[in-house]
């Protein structure tokens, strides 16, 4: 099992992402949009278009931290917008600030809520943040702590991730 000595899990991060709900569900709970048909005029798409007509129900939802995916690079232009999108830095900055220094809390929280509830969005918020800390050069050398601990918490989720799991479907027999 995982073990427990590297936990990073507290009851304050559990009560800050557990839904308002109290329940964990591997489906999204979705709502009527009451703006549909205005946020389906701006869709472009079909898929955009339906989506328009539901929102997440944010009672029954993992409340993670709001990754900053774009407020880091407003006002950047040329190369200091390519120097972002290389050294992540200023979004793990970001993030240890959001998460009141509990990075590690919403890492194992989205890990286990994937792979024990199968919510597929607390994955895609775990892939969000073990690439976000993997391309951040200037935090590993200014934060060495996290990233011993950081790690240390991805070796213990590779180690319990079934091995069929990075096998793509396509190239089996």
């Amino acid at each position: 099992g995982i073990n427990a000595e590297y936990g990073h899990v507290t009851a304050s991060s559990i009560a800050r992402i557990t839904p308002p709900s109290g329940h964990i569900h591997s489906a999204t709970a979705l709502l009527p949009n009451p703006n549909a048909a205005e946020d389906g005029l701006r869709a472009v798409t079909a898929e955009e278009k339906l989506d328009a007509n539901f929102i997440t129900d944010a009672e029954n939802s993992l409340r993670f931290a709001k990754l900053d995916r774009r407020g880091a690079s407003r006002g950047k232009t040329g190369s200091a917008l390519s120097a972002l999108h290389l050294d992540t830095s200023p979004s793990v900055e970001w993030l240890v600030r959001e998460c009141g220094g509990e990075v590690l809390a919403e890492l194992q929280v989205s890990f286990i809520a994937f792979l024990l509830g199968h919510v597929y969005s607390a994955f895609e918020h775990w892939k969000h943040l073990v690439d976000t800390l993997c391309r951040a050069r200037t935090a590993l050398r200014e934060r060495p702590g996290l990233y011993k601990d950081f790690f240390r918490a991805l070796h213990y989720h590779l180690r319990e991730t079934p091995q069929d799991f990075f096998v793509d479907i396509v190239s089996r027999d």
